[in-house]
């Protein structure tokens, strides 16, 4: 699942919304040009802009120390090697 940010103004307005497929960081590694086809298609479709199968950056940068995607993400289960989250109030 993906999960919206921005915010609402007193009169309910939107600002900046955007989807967050995915977030994820490395640590002590030399990260891939990003500007490279290959290496943006580890991450992210490009048709859609969806995240693909995690595994493929795993494989291209190894383990990230933090990684949150999909159902997960709300629920602060971390996939990287960092250890869980707990979440405090309410995500919506």
């Amino acid at each position: 699942g993906s999960y919206t940010i921005g915010r609402r103004d007193t009169t309910g307005a939107s600002f900046f919304s955007g989807a967050i497929y995915r977030l994820a960081m490395w640590r002590g590694i030399e990260l891939p040009d990003i500007t490279d086809t290959l290496v943006r298609a580890a991450f992210a479709d490009a048709d859609t802009g969806e995240t693909i199968n995690p595994a493929n950056s795993v494989t291209l940068c190894g383990t990230p120390i933090l990684d949150f995607y999909g159902d997960d993400m709300k629920a602060g289960a971390n996939h990287g090697s960092g250890g869980d989250f707990t979440a405090h109030g309410t995500l919506t």
